[in-house]
């Protein structure tokens, strides 16, 4: 027994189960590719605007506490 042999075989397991190889040829339903776009921009949206409400929020405490 070869060590290739013992890699080849942990591979296969370490593959997505709810990802069939058996047809590659699979087609693509557009509406879940667009749902999940959405989704990760919502996403993203939501981060950008926590950010810049805590930057906004930083800038008004610095200048609250440099004021007195």
């Amino acid at each position: 027994m070869s060590g290739e042999n013992l890699a080849d075989d942990t591979s296969i397991e370490k593959r997505d189960p709810g990802v069939s190889s058996t047809n590659p040829h699979q087609k693509v339903d557009i509406n879940n590719l667009f749902a999940k776009l959405k989704k990760e921009e919502k996403s993203k949206k939501k981060e950008n605007l926590i950010l810049l409400s805590l930057v906004i929020s930083a800038i008004g405490i610095t200048g609250v506490i440099a004021s007195f």
